[in-house]
Order: structure tokens, then sequence, then C-alpha cells
């Protein structure tokens, strides 16, 4: 969805969960906010986020 919805959106995605670890945050939280175009997983970085990387 974000990255359909494209970078005028001012969309950041996050996933506060590691997929490999599910028992770290069983609750697999996302969070979204209208600070910038941009994605981040649990350890704070876009390294780790587990969805799709945008394109």
């Amino acid at each position: 969805m974000q990255r359909n919805a494209g970078a005028g959106t001012r969309m950041g995605l996050g996933a506060y969960f590691d997929p490999a670890r599910p028992q770290a945050n069983p609750q697999g939280r996302f969070h979204i906010d209208a600070s910038g175009y941009r994605t981040w997983g649990f350890d704070y970085s876009s390294r780790t986020n587990p969805c799709p990387k945008l394109g």
C-alpha cells in the first residue's frame, strides 16, 4: 500500500517485530506516521523491515 501510494504521501511505515524471532514481540505491531516516506523494522532501521522494500 505504501509503495503504491508513493512518496508524495510522506507516509512512514514501521514494523516492530522480527519474523525470525516471533516470541520477541508476538503482537507484531505496526506504526504509520506522516513524517516522511521511509520504512523501518524492529531495530529501528530500514534494514530489518520485513515488508517488501520500497521501490
